[in-house]
C-alpha cells in the first residue's frame, strides 16, 4: 500500500486528529490559553461532524432503520461544502464570543480545514494538484493577509474550483451566495481596520518611535565608548579591577536590553510602512489606541 492509498484508506481519521492539531496549535499561537483552545478543538470538530450528519440525515432518513446507522456512515453530501463555508464563518463568530477571541482568526483556521478535507477526499482525482498548490500556497501566504483575508481566498479557491469540476447541479447559485458572504465578511475587516487608527495618529506613533531609537542609538554608543575591553589589568588593584569588571557586565546587560528596544522599534517602524501598525501580531485584532500611545512599539494587546 502506498502513501496515497493509505492517506485515502484512512483520510476521515487522519482528518480528525490533524483538525485537532492544526486548532490547537494556531489558536494557542495567537495568544489563546491551551484550555480555551483545546475546548475549541473539540467543539469545532464535534460540531462540524453534527452539522454534516444533520444535512445527510434530512436527505436520507427513509433510507435508515436507526440513529447509529446514520451517526456511523461516512457518506458527505456535496452541498455539504457549500454550507460548510457559511457554517465556519457562524462558528466563528459564536466561539469568539464565548471565548474572547478574534473571529476572524478562528475562521481562517476553519476554512483552511476545510480546504484541506476537501483536498483529502478528491486526492486520487487528478485534479487534486491544484487544491495542494493553492492549500500550500495560502498556508506560507496567510500570515502576510490581513486576518479574514484567509477566509475569503478559501472560499473563492473552492467555489471556483467546484464551478471548474462540478459536483452538484446549481453550482452557480451556491457560489454567487457564499462569494457574496466572504466578499462582505472582508470588506467590513478591511474597512474596520483602516479606520482604527488615523493616519495622524500613526504618524504621531511613528515620530514617537524615531526619537526612540535616536535616543537609544546615543546611549548605546555611550556604552560602547564607556569602557576600553583592552585596559591593562596587570597592575591595576584587585579593588579597583573587580569594580571595572562589574561596570563591564552592567554595560553589557544594559545594551542587550538597548538592542531588544531598538528591535521592537525596528519592526514596529516596518509595520508602519506595510500597513500593518496596530494590529496584534497573534489575534490579528487592532491593538488598544491608548496602549499604543504610552508603547508605540508594541504588537500585542495586554492579556
Amino acid at each position: 500500500m502506498n502513501l496515497i492509498q493509505f492517506i485515502a484508506e484512512y483520510k476521515l481519521i487522519i482528518l480528525l486528529i490533524f483538525s485537532f492539531y492544526f486548532i490547537f496549535k494556531e489558536t494557542t499561537y495567537r495568544g489563546l490559553r491551551k484550555e480555551r483552545s483545546f475546548d475549541i478543538s473539540i467543539i469545532y470538530i464535534l460540531s462540524i461532524v453534527i452539522f454534516l450528519k444533520l444535512i445527510h440525515f434530512f436527505q436520507n432518513y427513509q433510507n435508515y432503520q436507526s440513529l447509529t446507522e446514520i451517526f456511523f456512515n461516512t457518506n458527505i453530501p456535496p452541498e455539504s461544502l457549500y454550507l460548510t463555508i457559511i457554517f465556519n464563518i457562524g462558528i466563528s463568530i459564536l466561539l469568539a464570543g464565548i471565548y474572547k477571541f478574534s473571529s476572524f482568526k478562528l475562521s481562517d483556521t476553519f476554512m483552511f480545514l476545510l480546504l484541506f478535507s476537501v483536498f483529502l477526499f478528491e486526492l486520487k482525482n487528478n485534479e487534486s494538484f491544484l487544491l495542494f498548490f493553492y492549500l500550500m500556497g495560502i498556508y506560507y501566504l496567510q500570515k502576510k493577509f490581513i486576518s479574514g483575508f484567509t477566509t475569503f481566498l478559501v472560499a473563492f479557491v473552492l467555489t471556483n474550483y467546484l464551478l471548474l469540476y462540478p459536483i452538484i447541479e446549481n453550482g452557480l447559485i451556491f457560489y454567487i451566495i457564499v462569494n457574496t458572504i466572504t466578499a462582505l465578511f472582508i470588506y467590513r475587516r478591511i474597512t474596520y481596520m483602516q479606520t482604527h487608527l488615523s493616519q495622524d495618529f500613526i504618524n504621531k506613533c511613528k515620530e514617537t518611535l524615531l526619537e526612540r531609537k535616536e535616543k537609544l542609538l546615543t546611549d548605546l554608543k555611550v556604552i560602547d565608548e564607556d569602557v576600553d575591553p583592552d585596559r591593562d589589568t596587570g597592575n591595576a588593584e584587585m579593588v579597583d579591577e573587580v569594580q571595572e569588571d562589574l561596570k563591564i557586565e552592567k554595560n553589557y546587560i544594559f545594551k542587550k536590553e538597548i538592542e531588544e528596544s531598538l528591535e521592537k522599534i525596528n519592526k514596529a517602524l516596518k509595520r508602519i510602512e506595510d500597513g500593518t501598525y496596530g494590529v496584534d501580531s497573534k489575534t490579528g485584532e487592532p491593538i488598544d489606541k491608548a496602549r499604543l500611545e504610552l508603547f508605540p512599539e508594541e504588537e500585542e494587546n495586554v492579556r
